[in-house]
């Protein structure tokens, strides 16, 4: 009974030193916890999911950068929907729909 009685300690002190990742639903040592998340309690994620996390949103900006062009006019960076077919092809030297619009009024 002592035997089991020291297993019974053990079991609940290493259960307590176990978090559930609130992203991935799974049971991991507090080492698997950065400081800061281990301060948020049961809202914590551990490093992989917040590394993995890190490196989707990193891929879906590079992704929206990659569709956004600088418009030689107005020099604001808009997407590729705001530039007419033949803006677009133009390349660096296009200009956006507005600014288009805009000097056509002008001239």
């Amino acid at each position: 009974t002592n035997l089991q009685r020291e297993a019974m300690v053990a079991l609940k002190q290493s259960l307590e030193e176990l978090r559930l990742c609130s992203t991935c639903k799974v049971a991991k040592t507090l080492e698997c916890y950065s400081k800061r998340q281990r301060k948020l309690g049961e809202a914590a994620s551990c490093k992989e999911c917040v590394t993995n996390l890190q490196r989707e949103a990193m891929v879906a900006l590079k992704q929206s950068l990659e569709e956004l062009r600088l418009c030689s006019t107005c020099k604001v960076a808009k997407t590729l929907e705001c530039y007419s077919k033949r803006q677009r092809k133009l390349g660096e030297a296009a200009s956006c729909k507005e600014c288009v619009t805009n000097l056509q009024r002008e001239a």
